[in-house]
């Protein structure tokens, strides 16, 4: 059986000492235990055992505060065109009716044909992803970055950034790409950042800082791990948690440590030789670094075996999908998933066809949400959550099949 992190270090005689280990393990406790829960608290984490690459990502948000959660199919050979936050969510105008999500955008305009199908977890509908994986094992997932400031060249094709998540998968099929994307393109709406991975062990960080795009890879990446904080800044509070003459002793015994720390602490200490699979032991890690009472939903990406898992707040067994039974080609209607309500296993079986009445019933649903908790500004310039629902739900009308998937 394996041991845990604290057991190793008991019998390797940290603790031989006896009575003295509960002060050290205190003083540590003090030292490490200040600012370590976020206020939006989502996670993620790349884990390679040489045969199987697995990403985890947590999705973590205020308790008492829902978040529906639909995952969806998206298609190859889908023509698109990129839309902003700002023109979603602009106060509302004359005619308001059906595609006017698109219309009138100022600044160079971004047209893709999605070369990769996608499966995807979204918040606000379908095309507008919190993080997925394509058909090429790329896999791309957000958290919140409050330090946030993203670029505005007036000369470059501008995003939602959650659309942007969908873009990457829709037409990349490795990090280099995606970091080259970064570079091409502006974003708005909310202060994200993002940790993507492939399946040529290409990995990186991407934040976007005083208007310019930062990339952590390779060397600059010494762990694949993303939360809350900017990367260097988690880096450096990792370096001093090892400095400390105390760091031995910690563990995963106080749960308050910083989820990056232990999250690199657990990351480092994966041994296949103890018997545990990197499935089981991927799932570890999600549970030790959600916040207990906000957890909303953890997934899994198989990147190895086109596969993903997932469990969710209102139920914490495993469903799971394999890619290998999904048709991707755009002459068959996207298919959706309420996360929330599937009961555990296979859920290959539990889709339903896509229908603009069914897309907006969840964006309302969502958009109700935000409105009494998070947008109270754009209600204030007279955008309703009917609206807001409608102009997201009109988005995904506007893309079409070009019949080359």
């Amino acid at each position: 059986m394996r041991r845990t992190p604290e057991e190793r270090h008991v019998r390797n005689g940290v603790c031989a000492v006896g009575s003295r280990c509960p002060i050290a393990l205190l003083i540590a406790a003090l030292l490490w235990t200040a600012g370590a829960t976020d206020a939006r608290s989502c996670s993620t984490f790349v884990l390679d055992d040489g045969d199987v690459r697995l990403v985890g990502h947590n999705l973590d948000e205020t308790p008492g505060f829902h978040v529906p959660g639909m995952l969806c199919i998206n298609k190859r050979g889908v023509t698109k065109q990129g839309v902003t936050w700002a023109r979603l969510t602009r106060p509302p105008e004359g005619d308001e009716s059906a595609n006017v999500a698109v219309s009138g955008e100022s600044g160079p305009t971004l047209m893709w044909t999605s070369v990769h199908g996608s499966v995807t977890i979204n918040t606000d509908g379908l095309e507008f992803p919190d993080c997925g994986m394509n058909e090429a094992g790329l896999v791309v997932c957000e958290m919140s970055l409050p330090t946030t400031r993203f670029p505005t060249d007036s000369g470059k094709p501008t995003l939602f950034m959650s659309q942007w998540i969908q873009y990457l998968l829709d037409t990349c099929s490795s990090v280099d790409e995606v970091v080259n994307s970064a570079s091409s393109v502006n974003l708005d709406g909310w202060n994200w950042h993002f940790l993507v991975a492939d399946g040529d062990r290409g990995c990186a960080v991407i934040e976007f800082i005083e208007g310019r795009a930062v990339t952590y890879e390779g060397d600059g990446l010494p762990v694949s791990l993303l939360c809350n904080r900017p990367y260097d800044a988690e880096l450096s509070l990792l370096g001093e948690y090892r400095r400390s003459p105390f760091h031995r002793f910690l563990g995963r015994v106080f749960s308050r440590i910083p989820r990056f720390v232990r999250g690199a602490y657990l990351l480092d200490e994966y041994n296949p030789a103890e018997g545990v699979s990197p499935h089981e032991y991927s799932w570890e890690i999600l549970e030790d670094i959600r916040i207990a009472g906000w957890n909303k939903w953890s997934v899994m990406f198989d990147v190895s075996r086109m596969a993903l898992q997932f469990n969710t707040q209102g139920e914490r067994g495993i469903r799971r999908l394999s890619f290998s039974g999904i048709d991707f080609s755009c002459g068959h209607a996207h298919m959706l998933l309420d996360v929330h309500s599937t009961p555990p296993g296979d859920v290959s079986g539990a889709f339903v066809e896509y229908s603009r009445e069914l897309n907006h019933g969840f964006l309302k649903e969502r958009a109700e949400l935000l409105f009494a908790e998070r947008l109270s500004q754009l209600a204030a310039s007279g955008l309703t959550a009917e609206l807001y629902a409608r102009r997201f739900a009109d988005y995904a009308e506007t893309t079409r099949c070009d019949g080359r998937g």
